[in-house]
């Protein structure tokens, strides 16, 4: 039995010696390339800043989604104006013609 144990304890001193600082150097190395990779100030690529794009598409989108509204409401505005416009003359031309019919 004092050997099993023996073996065991020389077997985790072998782990905790050897395997622990070569996991810990494994994932700092990882965690060192991760950081280059999904940085936010850099992005993927060192020197591209990501986040400069995200800007511009969002700018881009709300000035396309304002354009949009904005062309919409003046459209129906003057269809609005244009609607009573004919309208008005079509009153006008029955009236002037129901004058005329009297005479």
């Amino acid at each position: 039995m004092n050997t099993a144990e023996s073996s065991i304890n020389i077997y985790a001193g072998t782990i905790s010696s050897t395997i622990q600082p070569t996991f810990a150097n494994v994932i700092n190395s990882l965690k060192a390339i991760s950081s280059t990779v999904s940085d936010p100030q850099y992005g993927l690529v060192a020197g591209l800043n990501c986040k400069l794009i995200g800007e511009n598409f969002q700018r881009t989108f709300d000035t396309f989604c304002q354009s949009l509204f904005t062309i919409s409401y003046f459209t129906r505005i003057v269809l609005g104006l244009a609607s009573f416009g004919i309208l008005f003359s079509l009153c006008c031309g029955i009236c002037t013609g129901v004058r005329f019919m009297k005479h």
